[in-house]
């Protein structure tokens, strides 16, 4: 199964960005943004669905997990809403149950399937998605639109980019998965039972460290807006030490095993015949 992921301007109705994927998963939604504002800046609101994706899921009473009061009441954001935050877009969910709050992109979704998918099958989600990005080009650029008048592109003429915000982290930390954790006091941080060795300058055994993670990629370590390190993502343990793993692979075949030594009998010492 596939899933078609995309974000279309409101104002001109091109596809600012879209991605085919696996999975509907936040880190997917999270990298399609991030190609949309890395060439069109920071939209000021980003309009959507209620998907867990975009907004806590307001989870009941349970007897197998005791959710915070905050999460109860949907006020902790998820990763997207804090990556708009953080680009100074304002997230805004439709209604539930109000289908006609998407109608542009549901019409773009129909429009899509009908010219796109409708030439597969594709014979993976790679190929399909390579599909995609030419036929966006086709789109955006060439498709003329009824309501519009005109190729989508043609609304973007002249349009100026948003910067960044003041003082903001870089746009591929912006759109990364963020957590945090505390340092051990061998300079060390754990994530998903992974150990990640941190430098041991400067010194932040105790403290809390923010960490940008992208899946496959890196994790970058970041304290009082500093950058620490840059790791690989599933990496594993200090670059000045080796890991069990390794010890196993790299040294034990080293190692001559210890030979037996024959077993030494000490001489009997006479005894003294009694009188």
């Amino acid at each position: 199964m596939a899933y078609v992921i995309a974000l279309l301007d409101d104002y001109s109705r091109a596809i600012l960005a879209a991605q085919a994927v696996a999975a509907d998963s936040t880190a997917h939604n999270l990298a399609v943004l991030e190609a949309a504002v890395a060439r069109y800046g920071p939209m000021q609101v980003l309009y959507s669905d209620n998907g867990s994706v975009f907004r806590v899921t307001r989870h009941g009473p349970s007897r197998f997990q005791a959710y915070r009061p905050e999460v109860l009441a949907g006020e902790v954001p998820t990763q997207l809403a804090r990556a708009l935050q953080e680009l100074g877009a304002v997230p805004l969910t439709h209604a539930p149950g109000n289908a006609r709050a998407k109608g542009k992109l549901e019409r773009w979704n129909r429009f899509m399937q009908e010219r796109l998918l409708g030439a597969g099958p594709f014979p993976s989600i790679a190929a399909l998605d390579a599909a995609l990005q030419d036929w966006l080009h086709y789109y955006n650029e060439r498709h003329q639109h009824r309501a519009l008048g005109g190729v989508p592109a043609a609304r973007l003429v002249g349009y100026e980019p948003r910067a960044l915000p003041a003082g903001a982290r870089p746009l591929g930390d912006i759109c990364a998965l963020r957590e945090t954790r505390k340092v051990t006091k061998d300079h060390a941080v754990s994530l998903a039972g992974v150990r990640y060795q941190l430098p041991r300058e400067p010194n932040l055994v105790a403290f809390t460290v923010e960490l940008r993670i992208r899946p496959g990629q890196t994790v970058r370590v970041w304290h009082d807006d500093r950058l620490i390190v840059e790791l690989p993502h599933g990496g594993g343990d200090a670059p000045d030490g080796l890991s069990v793993a390794q010890v196993l692979e790299q040294i034990l075949p080293r190692l001559d095993p210890k030979q037996a030594q024959p077993a030494t009998r000490l001489p009997r010492r006479p005894t003294a015949a009694g009188a």
